[in-house]
């Protein structure tokens, strides 16, 4: 099957091969001590291959994404917990309890909960995600707890993503998400997730379809938009989707929309088309579900710029 974006037949294998190179990448990691040696972030790429290709270093998508993530469940499944004797200090417990948030089996509960997200699982997606976040939240407080933080964050991020597809936006978890990313000192108002947490807060307000929302959702965009282009440039991913839902807001939420707000949209979505399909820099295709989101999106804004300025033309040739 093939989920991500390797072009010809460079892209099909089998699950079960993939689940295999999964593992054994993980393993070798372990192995080397790799987290241990390099901290967080470290311990976070052992999880690259169950999430991503490594031929085209694309994330997987859809019902791939999916298959991934029950076949990484299912791998760790029998992966034991830390086990501690009954003389371990308070201090041994707390670092066994955060061991255990980031032990295989805990973890594959994650990659499983945004494999049925990505596969439009939305409710299955949540039962999963809470219950990794349980996992997580038995360390908060505990003095070795400050490393978790980013997972707690994330796990939220993605549990508010599934109830906004499902037409249950929460904004003010949203802004409390994005509020503490932007205070965290590892993160701060210019790192991608916290950037991702603005656009997504952004988006919330967008469906309130509320003037006062939207008008708060534009300016958390233009000033989002504004530091990811100086912070990652303005062909990084981070910016383009911001960019994205700013267009969205133009014509897809702005029930006013002018023909101006229609071109300027177009023009917003004709670049951000444009990079994407460029798969030696975005890994990204023509049938990549945000690319081919795009283009409809541009269908759609070129469609109502066509109609406008034909309902625009007999006005202003009366007023001549």
């Amino acid at each position: 099957m093939r989920g991500c974006e390797c072009q010809s037949t460079a892209g099909f294998a089998h699950v079960s091969c993939l689940a295999r190179q999964a593992r054994i990448y993980y393993e070798e990691c372990d192995e080397n001590k790799y987290g241990r040696r390099f901290g967080y972030h470290a311990r976070q790429a052992r999880w690259a291959y169950w999430k991503g290709c490594r031929l085209c270093e694309q994330h997987y998508h859809g019902v791939v994404a999916c298959a991934m993530g029950w076949a990484c469940w299912q791998t760790h499944l029998s992966d034991p917990e830390p086990e501690l004797c009954p003389e371990a200090t308070m201090i041994d417990r707390y670092v066994n309890k955060m061991l255990a948030a980031s032990l295989p089996r805990s973890k594959s509960m994650e990659v499983l909960g945004d494999g049925l997200c990505e596969a439009g699982r939305y409710e299955e997606a949540i039962q999963v995600l809470r219950a990794y976040l349980e996992v997580l939240r038995r360390t908060e407080g505990s003095p070795v707890a400050s490393g978790l933080t980013e997972d707690i964050l994330r796990v939220q991020n993605n549990i508010l993503l599934c109830h906004s597809r499902l037409g249950r936006p929460c904004l003010d978890a949203e802004r409390e998400i994005y509020a503490k990313r932007a205070q965290l000192e590892r993160l701060g108002p210019t790192h991608e997730s916290t950037l991702l947490s603005a656009n997504n807060l952004a988006y919330a307000l967008l469906k309130t379809k509320e003037p006062h929302d939207r008008a708060e959702a534009d300016a958390l965009l233009l000033e989002s938009s504004a530091l990811a282009e100086q912070k990652h440039g303005r062909d990084s991913e981070i910016f383009l989707m911001l960019r994205w839902t700013y267009a969205e807001s133009l014509f897809r939420f702005n029930s006013d929309a002018s023909v101006e707000n229609l071109v300027e949209a177009e023009g917003v979505l004709e670049e951000i088309a444009e990079k994407w399909q460029r798969p030696m820099d975005y890994g990204k295709s023509r049938t990549h579900p945000q690319t081919a989101q795009v283009l409809k999106d541009l269908a759609t804004v070129q469609n109502m710029i066509a109609g406008g300025r034909a309902e625009m033309r007999p006005r202003d040739h009366r007023l001549e």
